[in-house]
Order: C-alpha cells, then sequence, then structure tokens
C-alpha cells in the first residue's frame, strides 16, 4: 500500500471517496455487482490493489476480491485460513500473522490488516487488506466508516436473498397446494382409476419432471404386484397395464413392506439382476423415480409410481409432496376397487341368475344317476377317487350317456360343491360368440356389445366350469383356452385387467380326440391338458340291467308332467325296452318312454311303435370271423374273439383312422378298458 500524507486535499480525496462507497452500497444488485462498483472507490479510500471480504454464509465461507488484481489471492486462499480468520474477529482491527499473513505475503503484500464489517445488529464478515504499515488516524476512521457500510450493504443483500428465498417458497408452497386442490378435486369426482391418474400426472408434471406415472397394486395373494393404470407418452410397450410381476422381482417392494417412500436416483444403478421389470424400465428410458406406497383403511394397497427420463431428478420435497398426493389417492384406490367389486359381484349374480333360469327352464325333474351295473359302477368309482382332487376331468362317451350328469357329480363330490356349476355346450355356440361366452367382454368391444358381460369363467369362479361336446371349439379358439388352462388367467374381451380363473375343468365329448389330433383338427397340447383324468362313460347297451330302473323313473316323471295316469310297465313292454341295443343310449330311453306315455290310453304303459334299430356299433355283423374249431358260447366270448380277430387285422394299431378302435366302431379309451376286462394283451 502506498503511503499516503493527510493534509487537506488528501481528507478531501477520502471523504469523496467514502461518499462515492456510501452511493454504491445503496444500489440494488448481486455481490459481485458491488464488489464491482466497489473496486474504484475503495481503491481511492485505502490506496491499494490487494484486498479480500471474507463472508461467512450458511453452509461455507466466501472469499470474494476486493479489487480485480486481488481475485488471484481471493482464488488460492485456503478455505480453512479464511475460516481460522472469522473466528478471531477482531474487535476494531488488527495486523494478522501466521499462514494467513504468508498467503497475503505470497501475493506481494507486505502484510495484511483484518477488519470487521459490523453493523449496530451484527458483524457480516472480514476485510482483509494487503498491507504492512500502520494507518493514521484519518485514514483508518475513513476505513472503518467503509467497511461498516460495506456491512450494512453485505446485511441488505442477505436480507434481500431471503426475501427471493421466501417469496420463491411461497410461490412454491402456492403451486403445491394449487396441485393438492386438483388432485383432491379428481380424487372425488373420478371413481375410475383409469381417469384418475392423467389427472394426477397433470397436477404433477407442473411442479416436477413426471414424465411416468402408474398405479401398481398388491395381488390377492400378497405375491405380486400388477400394474393397474399407466400413463407414459412416447412409452415403447416394454411396460403395460395389467402386467403381474413377483413382489421379490420389483422396485416397489420394500416401500410396499416398510410402507415408507423409495426414492431411486438412478433406475440404471439398481441392483436386481433377476428382474425383468427392471431392465423393462430402464429400456423404456427412464433415469430415476420416486415409489410411495398407497395406505388405507390399515392396509397396504400398492404404490405409486412416478418417474422421469432424468437421473436425480426428484428432490426431498419432490418426495414429501408424492406422500401427501398418496394420501389423497389412497383412499380413491380403495373405493375404487370396493366399487369395482362390487360391481363385479352385482354383474356376476345377474349373470348366474340368467344362466340359474336358463338353466333350470332346461333341467326337467331329478337327475339322479340311476343304475346297479358293474360298468355304472365302475364309472362312478372313477368319479368319486377324482372329485377330491383339483385334476382336470375328461368324460368321453356316446351321446345320450348322461355326461352332464356325471359332471356334476364330480362337482358335488368335490370341495367346491358349494360354488357354482357353470356349463356350455361349445357346439351350440356360434363360432364368432364362443370366445365371448367363455371369457366375456367389455362394452364396446365389438358390435352390439352395448354392455359389459361376464363369461362362463367369471361366473364358475370358486366352482366348476364343464366344457361339453369341447371337441367342437374352433382351432384358432383352442390356442387362447390352452393359455387359461395353463396359468389360470384370462382377459375380457376388449379388456385391459387380468382376471384369475379360479375354476376346476370338467370336459366332456362324444368324439374320438385322439383321432381328432391325428387329424390335425385339435390341438395336442390341449388335448392332453384335458386328459389329465379320463373317464369313459359306459353305453347302455353295456348296461342292460339299469333298462328297467330308468325306465321306471322316466315313466313316472313323464306321466307326472304330462298329467297322464300311466303307472306300470308290462313284463312284454319292459322285456323289448331290455332287448333293445339303445344307440341313442339314455335319452333315446327316456323320449321313448315319453312317447309311449303320450299314446297309453290306459294305465298301463304300451309300446305302440317299433323301436329303431338305430346305428349302434355291430361288431359280429361287421367282421367275418374266421374260427378254429368250437364257436363262442358267451358274449363276453364272442366280444373277446372279435376284438382280438381285429387287433390281429390291424397289426395291434389302436388308435388313428385305420386301427382297430375305428373299425369297430369305439372310442379308442373304450377299446383299451374292454381289452383290460377281457384280459387282451398283446403277444409278446
Amino acid at each position: 500500500m502506498r503511503p499516503r500524507v493527510f493534509n487537506a486535499a488528501t481528507r478531501a480525496e477520502c471523504y469523496r471517496a467514502l461518499v462515492a462507497v456510501c452511493e454504491t452500497v445503496v444500489v440494488d444488485g448481486t455481490l459481485d455487482e458491488l464488489l464491482a462498483s466497489l473496486a474504484e472507490p475503495m481503491g481511492e479510500l485505502i490506496g491499494g490493489e490487494l484486498g479480500v471480504l471474507i463472508v461467512p454464509e450458511e453452509e461455507r465461507i466466501s472469499v470474494e476480491p476486493l479489487f480485480p488484481a486481488a481475485r488471484p489471492l481471493a482464488e488460492s486462499l485456503d478455505p480453512a485460513l479464511a475460516q481460522l480468520a472469522v473466528r478471531a474477529i477482531p474487535d476494531f482491527h488488527t495486523p494478522a500473522a501466521g499462514p494467513l499473513e504468508a498467503a497475503f505475503r505470497e501475493a506481494g503484500a507486505d502484510g495484511v490488516w483484518l477488519f470487521p464489517l459490523r453493523s449496530e445488529r451484527k458483524v457480516s464478515g472480514l476485510l482483509a487488506l494487503g498491507t504492512g504499515r500502520a494507518f493514521a488516524e484519518e485514514e483508518l476512521d475513513a476505513v472503518v466508516q467503509a467497511t461498516r457500510l460495506l456491512a450494512l450493504a453485505l446485511e441488505a443483500l442477505e436480507a434481500r436473498r431471503h426475501a427471493l428465498a421466501f417469496g420463491q417458497a411461497l410461490s412454491t408452497e402456492r403451486d403445491r397446494l394449487q396441485a393438492l386442490l386438483e388432485i383432491g378435486s379428481a380424487v372425488a369426482t373420478h371413481l375410475d382409476l383409469h381417469e384418475l391418474l392423467p389427472a394426477v400426472q397433470r397436477s404433477l408434471s407442473r411442479l416436477m419432471p413426471c414424465e411416468w406415472a402408474s398405479l401398481s397394486l398388491l395381488t390377492p395373494d400378497q405375491q405380486a404386484v400388477q400394474v393397474l393404470a399407466l400413463e407414459y407418452a412416447g412409452g415403447r410397450g416394454l411396460v403395460q397395464e395389467g402386467d403381474v410381476v413377483p413382489l421379490d422381482e420389483s422396485p416397489a417392494s420394500h416401500a410396499l413392506r416398510s410402507a415408507a417412500p423409495i426414492h431411486v436416483g438412478s433406475i440404471g444403478e439398481l441392483d436386481a439382476p433377476h428382474s425383468d421389470l427392471v431392465e423393462r424400465l430402464r429400456g423404456e428410458g427412464l433415469g430415476s423415480g420416486v415409489i410411495v406406497p398407497l395406505r388405507a383403511r390399515e392396509r397396504v394397497l400398492g404404490s405409486l409410481d412416478v418417474a422421469s427420463r432424468r437421473e436425480h431428478a426428484f428432490s426431498a420435497d419432490d418426495v414429501a409432496l408424492l406422500q401427501q398426493v398418496a394420501n389423497h389417492v389412497a383412499p380413491a384406490v380403495a373405493n375404487a376397487l370396493a366399487y369395482q367389486e362390487i360391481r363385479e359381484l352385482r354383474d356376476r349374480l345377474a349373470a348366474e341368475k340368467r344362466y340359474l333360469e336358463t338353466d333350470l327352464r332346461r333341467l326337467r325333474g331329478d337327475h339322479e344317476i340311476l343304475g346297479e351295473s358293474p360298468a355304472l359302477k365302475a364309472a362312478l368309482a372313477q368319479v368319486q377317487q377324482v372329485a377330491a382332487t383339483p385334476a382336470t376331468v375328461l368324460l368321453t362317451g356316446e351321446t345320450g350317456t348322461g355326461k352332464e350328469l356325471f359332471a356334476r357329480a364330480v362337482h358335488e363330490l368335490s370341495p367346491r360343491s358349494g360354488g357354482p356349476f357353470v356349463a356350455i355346450n361349445c357346439a351350440a355356440i356360434p363360432t364368432g360368440l364362443l370366445e365371448s361366452e367363455l371369457f366375456g367382454h367389455e362394452k364396446g368391444a365389438f358390435t352390439g356389445a352395448s354392455e359389459r358381460r361376464l363369461g362362463r369363467f367369471e361366473m364358475a369362479s370358486g366352482g366348476t366350469l364343464f366344457l361339453d361336446e369341447v371337441g367342437e371349439v374352433p382351432l384358432e379358439l383352442q390356442t387362447k383356452l390352452l393359455r387359461v388352462l395353463q396359468e389360470l388367467r384370462f382377459e375380457r374381451i376388449g379388456g385391459r385387467k387380468t382376471i384369475k380363473a379360479d375354476v376346476r375343468i370338467v370336459a366332456a365329448t362324444n368324439r374320438d380326440l385322439q383321432r381328432l389330433v391325428d387329424a390335425g383338427e385339435f390341438r395336442s397340447d390341449l388335448y392332453y391338458r384335458l386328459n389329465v383324468f379320463p373317464i369313459t362313460l359306459p353305453p347302455l347297451r353295456e348296461r342292460p340291467g339299469d333298462v328297467p330302473i330308468l325306465a321306471q323313473r322316466f315313466l313316472a316323471r313323464a306321466a307326472r308332467r304330462l298329467g297322464r295316469q300311466v303307472q306300470a310297465i308290462p313284463a312284454p313292454v319292459l322285456q323289448a325296452l331290455t332287448r333293445h341295443d339303445w344307440p341313442g343310449n339314455v335319452r333315446e330311453l327316456a323320449n321313448a318312454i315319453e312317447r309311449c306315455v303320450i299314446l297309453s290310453p290306459g294305465t298301463e304303459l304300451e309300446l305302440p311303435f317299433a323301436l329303431s334299430s338305430g346305428s349302434a356299433p355291430a361288431p359280429s355283423a361287421a367282421l367275418a370271423l374266421p374260427l378254429d374249431g368250437e364257436a363262442p358260447s358267451t358274449f363276453a366270448e364272442w366280444e373277446r374273439a372279435i376284438i382280438q380277430h381285429t387287433l390281429d387285422a390291424c397289426d395291434w394299431v389302436i388308435g388313428g383312422p385305420s386301427g382297430a378302435a375305428s373299425r369297430l366302431g369305439l372310442a379308442r379309451t373304450t377299446l383299451q378298458s374292454r381289452m383290460r376286462k377281457l384280459g387282451i394283451t398283446r403277444p409278446s
């Protein structure tokens, strides 16, 4: 610092410089602007070029150059030295020694003097001047006055900074309250979560970089989460609504288990090597996110998930706001789920009511399985064995053998007997409507879908679904049916929600499914999925002893329904009924008895018409059987000889269009059953 001789002119210069300082510090601006304006008048006042301001801020010490030439010194000054200088703020002014003095000497100063920037309220910092000489009284007074002005200026800047920060905080709080108000209004007006989530996402995107928003709900078993709603403009479709992710593979697992928000600063840094969802989120281009649990009525329902394409895009304040948003959204989610459950129960009850009304109109009388024959008892024994298990049952046999009665027996003897028994005849419904009948549809899913309708799979939830004539399912629908049987999940036509198929399947057919598989008309994988426990129902010609029992029951039922007085079946009529082979089986017998009741004028049943010969297989007429030795004397011996001869002629090929079963006019499973019963085995 150059020496200064204080005379009248010098004093005048000092005071003019002090006035310039005073004019400068009252100008609004930043600290940098203030220092730039102070450089010239403070230089005139102090007469030096090495001077820095040491200003304590909230979390650090700021060292600012008072003159441009002091910038290298300010930038190189160790913050620790500045911290020590601030802790030893002098009461008035004092020369500094030690490391701080060494720093100034290294910059070219002879020494360093410290002046506190003191006002009436507090000390705002230090003025460090690079000089080794003492100050004259007049000069010292001018410097002290300047430091007081600097202190006031720093206080004004701090107050202005706090005011701006407070104003910004008020503006931010106003925007947040506005967003919460909008979200609260959306919660009150939208029961549908697919309408609520977009409104929430729009409100949040004005406050934070919320480009992704979704609702992930826990499945009933609490072992997975399902994406219920999703808002993401420009997504690649790697994550879609309805996706189900095991809880252990979801980033939301910790949030849901701890009921606390999770802030993911970088999705790319998530350590989840076995999570397919994390890889898909990365593929969607997401960088960071926040997962907030949705808690309502003392339980965690799922989570509200928001994300941004940028990493570390969310602040702690954003996480706090999202927690408040979740507190608003959680009751709405709970109400929406309850409303949806009520609506589904209502629709299900309405559908069950329509189905049961149709079923009751279709069913007539008592449908107990009647008979004492060994073949019938063997089939019923199989029903009892499988009923207690959840295994799929495939009922095979000729038309009219009572496959639906056996399906009902499986249901009634199973643990699901308290649930519904829902039947669908796959051959009686047009191909274009069969998928809707099985899986249901949403309103507007196709032309004519004026309302949402539950399918038979939903109607049978908790019970048994009977797929009658399953061999008539179109090939293009068999793939979807197979997927439902494998995964036990499906979606309605036009819907996005995955529904669990909690049903037990009993299927029936009078066709040879193996033959259809060989012909390419039925999927082999679906056949094996259905053929878990096959039961072959015996035709009525194999149980002639049951004809009198059935005839008496059908007579009583027909007479009661038709209002006739027919009560008895004469022996000749009963013998004729027993001798007939009944190609239409039990159904044909019931229709024949009803016809006889109509034509009988008295109290005894008459048979005024000839029974049709039908088209039942007649093995003895179909084969020219060569006999070596004595002819068979019993029906079983004849049957064994015919089957043995046919197998030899077919080189022991049982199935297929040229197999023994086809030649005999039997189902493959029926032929195999007869072979076991008769002890027929392939010669070694």
